[in-house]
């Protein structure tokens, strides 16, 4: 079970710039998982839609060595696999590419979120570490500033 890490974002931009975040960041309602008692937001948004682990590496498996082949078909491709995604992306599976690339080893929870026409105001938790690789990605590719805070309690 991980240390889970409180933040808060801010993002500030043009209207037209946090309407298309707003949208980008919005899960569409067949995707919404019942909602919660206690927070109206979670499930309604992702930010890591901003940046999506691709498809390939949604694989988790036990500990494979990838630099001799296996007589085993199954630990063979899954051999085989991680080398394909470690050529293609950097990184063999989903775990190691979202904390290089969300700093997080899940995709942030949303407790609280808020759109005004000027910004976007979001709270929740990340596992171990604060999103702040992702959210250096959504200032690298969109004309808004961000400001992330967190605390790790413990």
């Amino acid at each position: 079970m991980p240390n889970w890490c409180e933040y808060s974002l801010e993002i500030k931009g043009d209207p037209k710039v946090i309407k298309q975040l707003h949208e980008l960041f919005s899960v569409p309602t067949e995707n919404q998982p019942e909602p919660s008692e206690w927070d109206d937001a979670d499930g309604r948004y992702d930010i890591s839609r901003a940046r999506p682990c691709p498809e390939e590496l949604q694989i988790t498996a036990t500990f494979i060595d990838t630099t001799e082949p296996s007589d085993d078909p199954e630990k063979e491709a899954l051999r085989l696999q991680y080398l394909a995604n470690y050529e293609k992306y950097g990184h063999k599976d989903w775990y190691h590419w979202q904390i290089d690339k969300w700093g997080t080893k899940w995709a942030p929870n949303i407790h609280y979120y808020d759109m005004e026409p000027d910004g976007i105001y979001i709270s929740g938790e990340s596992a171990w570490s604060p999103p702040s690789e992702l959210v250096r990605y959504i200032t690298e590719q969109y004309p808004v500033k961000a400001i992330l805070s967190y605390q790790e309690g413990g």
